[in-house]
């Protein structure tokens, strides 16, 4: 059932706009479902679907905040007998909460939602920063130094790392993204090795 245009975008933490996603939305709560083993797709599309009609009736016309979505999704888990799956989704909150507030205290901005130890090793080793010490990159813009200066060394291009990357750049920085994921970047309790991404100089040393 698509969505009227009662609200076509939703308002994220950090105040930026995103399109309302119903698969999202259904596909949190087959997370959820499945994780208490209480459901199935079918289920979750159903129960998304009760989501977003909830929210079209009791939401501000204009970019309701994604908490506010995800406040229904909990209700409408409960009030349908799904507590275990409700607090599976409650405890995901949690978690990610915690994620966010102990890269806030890293002082990183992860656009990539990486791991806690992941963002710990780039924000110790790789993250450059300014003349006081302070962090001024996220792990999404290193990727892109690191790929603009692989693609410069490969296809001798003079393109800044600044600049927005190119169809080629974008590739190699998704394929630095995964070698890094599978070097350690995610897992809990994961520990990298000294050079998760081969070839690739600490911070400072790339230019």
């Amino acid at each position: 059932m698509p969505l009227t245009n009662h609200f076509e975008r939703v308002r994220k933490r950090d105040g930026s706009l995103v399109a309302y996603d119903q698969g999202r939305i259904e596909r949190a709560i087959a997370r959820a479902l499945a994780a208490s083993r209480a459901g199935d797709g079918e289920r979750a599309r159903k129960l998304g679907l009760k989501v977003s009609a909830i929210a079209r009736d009791r939401l501000p016309r204009r970019y309701p905040a994604v908490e506010q979505i995800q406040d229904i999704v909990e209700e409408v888990l409960i009030a349908e007998g799904y507590a275990q799956a409700a607090k599976k989704f409650i405890l995901y909150r949690q978690q990610r909460a915690e994620l966010r507030e102990t890269k806030k205290l890293l002082g990183v901005e992860d656009e990539l939602k990486l791991s806690v130890n992941a963002v710990r090793v780039l924000e110790r080793r790789y993250l450059r920063r300014d003349e006081e010490g302070r962090i001024r990159e996220t792990p999404m813009q290193m990727l892109r130094r690191v790929a603009a200066a692989v693609a410069r060394a490969e296809l001798n291009c003079g393109s800044p790392c600044g600049i927005e990357a190119s169809p080629r750049q974008s590739v190699l920085c998704e394929g630095l993204r995964q070698a890094w994921l599978q070097k350690g970047g995610s897992g809990r309790g994961s520990t990298p090795g000294p050079h998760p991404f081969p070839g690739v100089a600490k911070r400072g040393e790339l230019r």
